[in-house]
């Protein structure tokens, strides 16, 4: 990791993009196959896999290039998202990318170009969950989801995911590292739902990056306080050990960034 006194990432919005279901769209075949002509609202239909040797459950849904996964928590299941809010899972959602591969298949990727879910033209599925650089099987299972969507939260929320956040990644660390939500704080009463899931992402950046021995300790000893800014884009920033996270309300997936995007940052800047 280098070292750097001041450092900053901002995040533009992706450009949506609407599934074509004509002959020379290059996922309409696929499409056609797996019967996803429905649509729910304009992310298209949400699909639920179940992963084939440990039953575990991810949702996807996609207009046909543009996607979103959303994996979710399973009994005993260890990472920050499943942890931090013991009420309201918190579970972070991917926004992937697809591409046409070899025969027929399409991959869809992250926005850091990791490749997440391979979906074949007859109809099988080979996810790579998050933490695993193994691809696994999965298969439909037909359920009725909602769209993949931040689920509303309010400031309460908010309040109690920065307490449980500085404990979790305290103990992580080995060292005190405070969250707090900067002024102007949000009301009880005030839509808190970016906010929420910005402090969920960025804890479990934080998580990620402490897994290496050596990342714990850079970090238990160049970082003492997370602050969360409203801001009118997402963002983050390092100086003399506070790490500001800035998050846009109102912007849905847009108005935070992804926990990849700040770990890459912390790697980088510590």
């Amino acid at each position: 990791m280098a070292a750097a006194a001041g450092a900053c990432l901002l995040l533009t919005p992706a450009t949506a993009q609407q599934l074509l279901p004509q002959r020379d769209d290059p996922f309409s075949a696929l499409v056609g196959k797996r019967g996803d002509v429905r649509q729910r609202g304009s992310g298209g239909v949400v699909e639920r896999y179940v992963v084939a040797t440990d039953n575990r459950v991810f949702l996807f849904q996609s207009d046909g290039r543009n996607g979103r996964l959303k994996f979710l928590c399973g009994d005993a299941d260890s990472r920050i998202d499943c942890r931090i809010d013991a009420d309201n899972p918190a579970e972070e959602i991917y926004q992937v990318t697809g591409v046409r591969a070899s025969r027929g298949d399409v991959v869809y990727r992250d926005r850091d170009g990791a490749e997440m879910l391979r979906l074949a033209s007859y109809g099988s599925a080979t996810v790579f969950w998050p933490g695993d650089d193994r691809g696994h099987a999965a298969a439909r299972s037909y359920s009725e989801d909602p769209p993949i969507a931040l689920p509303p939260a309010l400031a309460e929320t908010a309040y109690a995911r920065v307490q449980r956040a500085t404990a979790l990644v305290s103990a992580l660390t080995g060292a005190p590292i405070v969250f707090e939500i900067a002024e102007p704080a949000p009301s009880p009463d005030d839509d808190a739902t970016v906010l929420a899931d910005a402090i969920a992402r960025t804890a479990k950046a934080i998580a990620e990056v402490a897994e290496d021995p050596i990342g714990a300790r850079v970090i238990a000893s160049k970082i003492k306080h997370v602050r969360l800014a409203r801001g009118s884009d997402a963002g983050i920033a390092l100086d003399n050990g506070m790490v500001t996270v800035s998050y846009a309300p109102g912007r849905d997936l847009e108005g935070r960034l992804s926990s990849s995007a700040i770990a890459a940052f912390l790697e980088e800047s510590l």
